[in-house]
């Protein structure tokens, strides 16, 4: 088909809960720390799930869940510096089961259906 994209999406289990673990993300308290290249500071309640990254440019954005529901842009890094922003994106979207970055486009899969950001 011409129009036709395959896009890959790296699941979301039971076992992530409300916890950052994934590879070179710690907790750090209120706080999540991403170490390795790119590293970032980044502010993190209990209740935030971080879902992944897109790099646009010179920008590298990082995203979450808050309590379940919100999907929020915690902030970008940019030359080496950490930039907060914690802007909401979609309020009570639903539970995001998958996350996957394709070309311009971030996916999201949630209970309530597909969303996504150009």
């Amino acid at each position: 088909m011409k129009n036709t994209k395959k896009i890959e999406f790296k699941p979301l289990t039971p076992i992530d809960g409300n916890r950052a673990e994934a590879v070179n993300v710690r907790r750090r308290g209120d706080w999540m720390e991403v170490t390795g290249t790119p590293a970032a500071v980044c502010p993190k309640t209990t209740d935030d799930r971080f879902l992944g990254a897109d790099r646009r440019g010179s920008r590298t954005y990082y995203f979450m869940q808050r309590n379940g529901k919100d999907v929020i842009m915690s902030g970008y890094r940019q030359d080496g510096t950490f930039t907060a922003v914690q802007r909401t994106l979609f309020a009570d979207g639903g539970s995001v089961t998958g996350f996957a970055v394709s070309g311009e486009f971030v996916v999201m899969s949630t209970s309530a259906g597909l969303r996504y950001l150009h």
